[in-house]
């Protein structure tokens, strides 16, 4: 059966000399082109096939015409969009250089490149917001670095700053990646270009100190150090939380920041025995999942929440886990009430429908159990 690359080159011949693929994510896969026309490298990314739905398909699309609009040096620009012998596709700009991903590998920026980054980044963004959209997915991942410039792409989940957030997702559903995604993000609410600069803040601090910022986010002093001081002050109002733990009563619709769990349960905290808030269970890796990507998901999953709640311990909980799963249903009262909390969580990883998804379930000691779909979440 011929493969992907060799069905894209006959459906895309003559127009283009497909020659391999540079990238895959969790709904594309971005191929070097050249345009023989105008004989010049090009990417063109395509939905993978076997996630082409018509739901993929009129994102994949709106993608692409989002793009279209933005006419900045530091967005990718687009020069084509269309369908060709079942492939949706797009052709951009063939971008020569690292992502930011794979620069940080080597090690954190100098401050001068840093400052470089965030001008560039910052200026991308204006640009976009003035367009009325709202990238949502701002990650090192998605920001090259060539020739001296940063250049943002990816704006597979972006929506239009007026559109009303059920329209671009499904309700009981939050898109974005783990560690970069605002509080409201997080919560299912509205985002604005304001979530965006949330993200701007994750990705220059990790640019400054190598350290990702989501593994700070469950200490009660981050560690600053590596960012100027002159410069903290303004991270430390980008990476504000807008949302706080009551004292008195814990909410738990959209309590999970990091897997951002969307729930109905309201209940309050009045045991006079000190308990946990919350435990994290180990998330199982579905289909087209690899067991270092859900265990990911759980690491962050409890260091997001942190800043909420009491997390139960993650050793004491894997321990308990190994012991007494993996089928939570299976689990009697009795033994929840072991770890000494109030919920458990846990989440099955999967592809699907062109993104990666969670399927989340929040138990309580009673044995009660609201299970939600989280589409679009990431380890990085």
């Amino acid at each position: 059966m011929p493969s992907v690359t060799e069905r894209l080159r006959e459906a895309l011949a003559p127009d283009y000399r497909v020659e391999r693929e540079i990238a895959r994510g969790g709904m594309g896969i971005v191929f070097l082109a050249q345009d023989v026309a105008l004989e010049r490298p090009v990417a063109i990314k395509i939905i993978r096939p076997e996630l082409s739905t018509a739901r993929a398909a009129a994102r994949f699309l709106r993608e692409a015409r989002l793009l279209a609009t933005l006419h900045h040096p530091n967005v990718v620009p687009i020069y084509r969009a269309g369908e060709a012998a079942g492939f949706f596709f797009y052709v951009m700009e063939y971008v020569e250089g690292d992502t930011l991903t794979e620069r940080l590998q080597r090690g954190a920026l100098k401050r001068d490149e840093v400052l470089k980054l965030g001008r560039d980044v910052l200026d991308a963004l204006d640009a976009v917001h003035a367009k009325g959209v709202v990238h949502r997915d701002l990650k090192p991942s998605n920001i090259f670095l060539t020739q001296g410039r940063a250049i943002i792409s990816d704006f597979g989940i972006a929506k239009p700053s007026e559109e009303p957030l059920h329209a671009a997702t499904t309700a009981g559903r939050v898109i974005g990646t783990l560690g970069y995604m605002a509080p409201e993000q997080a919560y299912g609410q509205e985002v604005t270009g304001v979530s965006d600069l949330y993200a701007v803040g994750a990705v220059l601090f990790e640019s400054y100190t190598g350290r990702a910022w989501a593994a700070q986010m469950g200490e009660s002093r981050p560690n600053w150090s590596g960012v100027p001081r002159a410069v903290v002050p303004l991270l430390k109002r980008a990476l504000a939380f807008k949302y706080k733990r009551k004292a008195a009563l814990f909410t738990a619709g959209g309590v999970l920041a990091g897997a951002a769990v969307i729930g109905s349960l309201s209940f309050a905290l009045r045991s006079e025995k000190p308990l946990s808030d919350v435990a994290i269970l180990p998330f199982a890796p579905g289909p087209g999942i690899e067991m270092s990507g859900a265990d990911r998901l759980t690491q962050l999953t409890a260091i997001h929440l942190g800043s909420f709640a009491r997390v139960a311990d993650q050793h004491d909980v894997a321990a308990w886990w190994h012991e007494h799963g993996p089928h939570i249903d299976s689990i009697p009262r009795s033994r929840i009430h072991e770890l000494d909390t109030q919920y458990l969580v846990l989440g099955v990883v999967a592809v699907g429908e062109g993104d990666t998804s969670v399927t989340v379930a929040i138990t309580d000691r009673r044995g009660r159990q609201d299970a939600r779909i989280i589409e679009g979440v990431g380890a990085g």
